[in-house]
C-alpha cells in the first residue's frame, strides 16, 4: 500500500482545509493510498474529507505567527516561539526522517513548514509543497522589527530549497526560495447544495441579503450589527453576537462552504481559504485590515480582478461604519461581472503525488 506523509502548518485552518481537498482527490485515483497526517490542525477538520480513513498525530514542524487578535500579528509571541523551537529542530528532523523510513512512507506533502522538505531529503524520498506564501517570504518582512527574522528567513529558504517541487497556488507572491516550482489552479470548494432550500432552513427571507461572519474572533467593537443596511441578515456561529446577529443552529458548523455559497457576502479577514472559496462560489467579500501579515498585499492585489471586494480600514472599524461598508460592497457587486475561475487546483496536485507514490 502506497503512504504519504502530510506536514501542515497549524497557522490556520485554511492551511488544513486546502490539504484536504487535495487528499480527498489523491483518494479518488488511489483508494487504498495511507494518509499519515502530522499536524496541529484540529483532527476535525479532515473527517469532513475523508471520514475516519487517515492516521493522524498532533506533530508540529513550525510555529507559524502568533496573532494578538484578528486584526494584528503578535510579534514578541513568535519570535520566542521560534527561539525556543529552532535548538529541538535537529533531533525533531532525526526522529521524522525515521519515522518516514520505518513506515515505508513514499512521498511528503506539506504546506508550508520549512521543515518538512529537510525531513523528506533525510529520508531519501520526494516532497511536494503547495501553498501561496512561503514563510521566508514573510519573516523576511519581519527582520524589520528584529533581524532575528532575516536569519529565520535565511534558515527556511535553505530548507525550501531541498523540496522536490513546489506547488505554487494564486493568490500570492512568487515562491522564489524553491528550485523548482509549477503553478497550479485554485485549490478550492465549491457548494453544490440548493441555495434556496439552504436560505430557506435559515429562515431568511426573499430579496434578504445575509452575510456570513467568517471570523473565529470577532469581539471587535466596530462590528456594530445595529447600522447594519436595511434588510440585511448577519450569519454568525457565536463568536459574534447582538441585535442582528442569526446564530446558526449546530448543523451547519460542518458546513462553511455552502453557508457561504447561500450568502449574499461575507465578512472576514483577507487569507488564502476564504479569498478562495468566495472565487469558487462567487459571493463577495468584505475583509477587515491585517496588519504585519506580508500575504495580504499579493492576495488583495489579485483578488480584486476576481470578486467584488472591499476593505475597511481601521478608522471605519472603530467608527463602527460596518452597514456604510456593506452597501458599498452591495452597490459594487450589483454591477460586476463574473468571470468562471479554474479551481481545479486539488485534482492538479493530488495527480503529482499519485506520480511519486506507484
Amino acid at each position: 500500500m502506497s503512504a504519504l506523509a502530510v506536514y501542515i502548518t497549524g497557522h490556520g485552518f485554511g492551511h488544513a482545509t486546502r490539504v484536504a481537498a487535495v487528499l480527498k482527490a489523491l483518494r479518488a485515483r488511489l483508494p487504498h493510498v495511507r494518509l499519515l497526517l502530522r499536524t496541529t490542525a484540529p483532527r476535525s477538520v479532515f473527517e469532513g474529507y475523508l471520514g475516519g480513513a487517515f492516521e493522524y498525530e498532533p506533530v508540529a514542524l513550525d510555529c507559524g505567527v502568533g496573532e494578538l487578535d484578528i486584526l494584528r500579528s503578535d510579534i514578541a509571541w513568535t519570535r520566542r516561539a521560534w527561539r525556543e523551537f529552532l535548538p529541538h529542530e535537529e533531533e525533531l528532523a532525526a526522529r521524522e526522517a525515521e519515522f518516514l523510513r520505518r513506515e515505508g512512507v513514499g512521498a511528503v506533502y506539506f504546506d508550508l513548514p520549512p521543515l518538512a522538505a529537510e525531513v523528506a531529503a533525510r529520508a531519501g524520498i520526494p516532497s511536494a509543497g503547495v501553498s501561496n506564501f512561503s514563510w521566508d517570504y514573510i519573516f523576511a518582512d519581519f527582520a524589520r522589527h528584529d533581524p532575528f527574522f532575516g536569519e529565520l528567513a535565511e534558515h527556511f529558504a535553505r530548507q525550501y530549497e531541498m523540496t522536490t517541487v513546489a506547488l505554487e497556488l494564486p493568490l500570492g507572491h512568487a515562491l522564489t526560495a524553491f528550485p523548482r516550482r509549477r503553478p497550479i489552479p485554485l485549490v478550492a470548494n465549491r457548494s453544490h447544495a440548493d441555495r434556496a432550500e439552504i436560505r430557506r432552513q435559515l429562515g431568511l427571507r426573499p430579496g434578504q441579503r445575509a452575510v456570513l461572519v467568517a471570523l473565529r474572533q470577532a469581539r471587535l467593537p466596530g462590528l456594530d450589527a445595529t447600522s447594519l443596511p436595511e434588510g440585511t441578515q448577519l450569519l454568525g456561529f457565536g463568536e459574534f453576537e447582538g441585535p442582528g446577529v442569526l446564530q446558526l443552529p449546530p448543523q451547519f458548523m460542518g458546513r462553511f462552504t455552502d453557508l457561504l455559497a447561500a450568502s449574499d457576502a461575507v465578512l472576514s479577514k483577507p487569507g488564502y481559504g476564504v479569498a478562495s472559496e468566495c472565487i469558487a462560489n462567487q459571493v463577495p467579500l468584505l475583509h477587515l485590515p491585517r496588519m504585519d501579515f506580508a500575504e495580504t498585499a499579493p492576495l488583495l492585489e489579485q483578488l480584486s480582478r476576481l470578486i467584488p471586494q472591499r476593505g475597511m480600514t481601521v478608522e471605519e472599524l472603530e467608527e463602527g461604519r460596518l452597514g456604510r461598508c456593506l452597501e458599498d460592497l452591495f452597490a459594487l457587486a450589483d454591477g460586476w461581472q463574473w468571470q468562471e475561475v479554474d479551481c481545479s487546483g486539488a485534482e492538479t496536485a493530488a495527480q503529482v503525488l499519485h506520480e511519486y507514490l506507484v
